[in-house]
């Protein structure tokens, strides 16, 4: 991991990066880093309004986890509140180039920036693994159920959803030779499963 004050990064996040500027190099590639960077911060704003501090900000490959400080804990439903954030933020991000289009004047980019938006939010609001979905799935069957029963449940419901998600990512990228980041994320979250329910520390 390289540390830098409050933030922690994972070398695989880097290589990401990298990978995708690479095969990307555009101004869209750009636009895409930052939806994602303001889709995050709504996660911490809203941790930041449940009253929890900060500690540490790690980033991974396809998101980051926060870490808070003090042992601070915060409920489930707070926790759920937190996950939505992202998509919330992702969704009021999509709707704004729109808006300013039909209210004000249309601008180069817009229909991409609604686009790149929309996805981050339909993406992240499935209820699989490590996604925004998943963990608000996650802490609401927690809300209702013993934790074996309720982290039981959540792998099945995240394994019988990321399987058709992962083979659709495969199909969409034969046919089109060009999504290839759907699944990366499909490999990153199953990846993530397996260590989870070996046992293993989830380092990625």
């Amino acid at each position: 991991m390289i540390r830098i004050g409050k933030l922690r990064a994972s070398p695989i996040f880097f290589a990401v990066i990298g990978f995708f500027a690479i095969v990307d190099g555009s101004r869209f590639m750009l636009y895409t880093l930052l939806s994602a960077m303001l889709h995050e911060l709504g996660h911490l704003a809203a941790l930041r309004l449940c009253g929890a501090p900060v500690e540490e900000v790690v980033l991974r490959p396809f998101g980051i986890n926060i870490v808070m400080g003090g042992g601070r804990m915060i409920g489930y439903r707070q926790e759920i509140a937190v996950a939505l954030a992202g998509p919330l933020c992702s969704a009021v991000l999509a709707a704004a180039p729109y808006l300013w289009c039909v209210l004000v004047r249309p601008f180069e980019d817009a229909l991409f920036l609604s686009a790149i938006n929309a996805a981050l939010t339909l993406l992240n609001l499935l209820p699989i693994g490590d996604l925004d979905g998943g963990r608000a799935l996650r802490y609401a069957l927690l809300l209702t159920l013993s934790p074996d029963t309720a982290e039981g449940a959540f792998d099945l419901v995240t394994l019988l959803l990321l399987v058709p998600l992962s083979v659709g990512a495969v199909w969409l990228l034969i046919t089109t030779r060009y999504n290839f980041s759907l699944v990366l994320v499909c490999a990153y979250l199953l990846a993530r499963l397996v260590r989870r329910r070996s046992g293993s520390p989830a380092a990625l």
